[in-house]
């Protein structure tokens, strides 16, 4: 776990917004954000040796599709499991348009 969750935790107890927060660990909001994000939901490791998950070319581009709709790549992402690089290869490889 991130050794910054605790002292985040603590400035936002005592009424600090992210803003402040992550401007005097000089950090950006959304990466405080992400910091708490993560310390509650933490992703389940993969096991050692075991394949990443293989997506068919539908759903690429049903997920690329999402992001067009207007859903954020992080949580598109988030919901695949994958990373958000993965997912901007995704749609920089997607047809002009789509």
């Amino acid at each position: 776990m991130d050794d910054r969750v605790g002292p985040i935790r603590q400035m936002l107890a005592d009424g600090l917004t992210m803003t402040e927060v992550g401007r005097r660990l000089g950090i950006n909001r959304a990466t405080v954000r992400g910091i708490i994000q993560r310390a509650d939901n933490p992703r389940p490791a993969r096991e050692a040796g075991s394949p990443a998950r293989a997506f068919t070319p539908a759903e690429r581009r049903e997920a690329v599709r999402r992001v067009a709709a207007g859903e954020g790549t992080y949580a598109v992402a988030e919901s695949l499991g994958i990373p958000r690089k993965t997912l901007m290869g995704w749609i920089d490889q997607a047809p002009e348009g789509f």
